[in-house]
């Protein structure tokens, strides 16, 4: 299968948000992090019968809605990334 520019694009800036929150919050407290939201990416999963990067853009919208600083979207995009292609050691 042939990707998009604009598919390799969104999926470089969610690379991206992963190296940040690594970053950012660390090794330790980022697998806190991705640990806090896999169980709201699975629900999200669930609830709207799509993969993680799908379930992830439902929390996403939802986030975006409260009004904050915009770390925690950082932080879910980089946490489904994680879940998906694990980087760090259990």
């Amino acid at each position: 299968m042939k990707m998009s520019e604009q598919a390799i694009g969104i999926a470089q800036k969610l690379y991206d948000c992963r190296r940040t929150a690594l970053f950012v919050l660390g090794p330790q407290r980022f697998k806190a992090k991705v640990e806090e939201f896999r169980p709201i990416i699975q629900a999200a999963m669930a609830k709207h019968d799509c993969d993680e990067v799908r379930a992830t853009m439902e929390i996403v919208k939802l986030l975006n809605s409260g009004g904050h600083d915009g770390m925690p979207t950082l932080i879910a995009f980089a946490a489904c990334v994680e879940i998906l292609e694990p980087s760090l050691a259990a």
